[in-house]
């Protein structure tokens, strides 16, 4: 397991959203979301973000919800 996922599963783990591994924000497994360098928290304000910064392009390809999984809320 990476450190950047050990770190945003301690912020996951004592999050309120987190409902048996899920995460009630977005639907997504946390295990998973947490693995993902270009996932970020669904949470408003944000409490752990992307490790890159995506393009425009990149931006206006996303959908609504997790971009591993597409699920949505």
């Amino acid at each position: 397991m990476e450190l950047y996922q050990v770190e945003r599963l301690k912020i996951c783990n004592s999050c309120e959203f987190n409902i048996s591994g899920d995460c009630a924000l977005c639907g997504c497994d946390i295990q998973n979301k947490t693995s993902i360098v270009e996932e970020s928290c669904p949470a408003s304000p944000k409490r752990w973000g992307p490790l890159f910064v995506m393009s425009e392009a990149e931006k206006a390809g996303q959908v609504p919800g997790c971009s591993s999984c597409n699920k949505r809320r």
